[in-house]
């Protein structure tokens, strides 16, 4: 095999390589049209974002958001940002509170999705008081409309439904999720 054809050759075996659907640890990958999205922020060094109750609290409130997106045909996305500055203690937090589908740690108020969320986006003085719950609506479309190995969606909508601040509220919200409206 020449050496152009060898470089082609590994060059295809990248580009395959890199569209194969993505791998998942233990839960198929559900893809709906339109989904609830709730984000945590927390902090590893917060003392209410480290109660020993807050754990339960964001089981339950999952929980709830999960049975309501059932009834809905919604998916549930649930993920968790950390405030911290080293990756480790903000992810060492996100693991003992919560089984998330997603987390974003490090960097603390420069982490992408806690600048675009919780400082960008927020209308409070609040912005980066923890915990924090912030629960949005998504839609998707496919990016492209076509059919590929790999399914590329794009969200186009993304509306704020609610935003609560301290385990009190996250509990409050938790009791009233399957009455949100949507």
């Amino acid at each position: 095999m020449s050496r152009i054809g060898l470089l082609g050759f590994i060059i295809l075996l990248a580009v395959a390589s890199c569209t194969e659907k993505p791998q998942t640890n233990s839960k198929p990958l559900n893809i709906f049209p339109e989904e609830i999205v709730i984000i945590y922020s927390g902090s590893s060094t917060c003392p209410e974002c480290n109660n020993e109750k807050l754990p339960d609290v964001l089981n339950e409130l999952i929980t709830n958001f999960r049975s309501l997106g059932d009834s809905l045909n919604y998916g549930i996305r649930f993920i968790g940002v950390s405030n911290d500055v080293a990756v480790q203690p903000g992810y060492k937090h996100l693991n003992n509170v919560a089984n998330f589908d997603e987390i974003a740690v490090g960097n603390g108020y420069l982490n992408t999705v806690l600048n675009k969320y919780f400082i960008q986006n927020s209308k409070s003085n609040l912005s980066t008081a923890t915990p924090q719950i912030l629960v949005l609506k998504r839609t998707y479309k496919n990016a492209d409309g076509s059919s590929k190995s790999i399914d590329v969606f794009e969200i186009s909508n993304e509306v704020e439904i609610q935003r609560v601040y301290g385990l009190k509220s996250i509990e409050f919200l938790s009791s009233f999720a399957k009455k949100i409206e949507f």
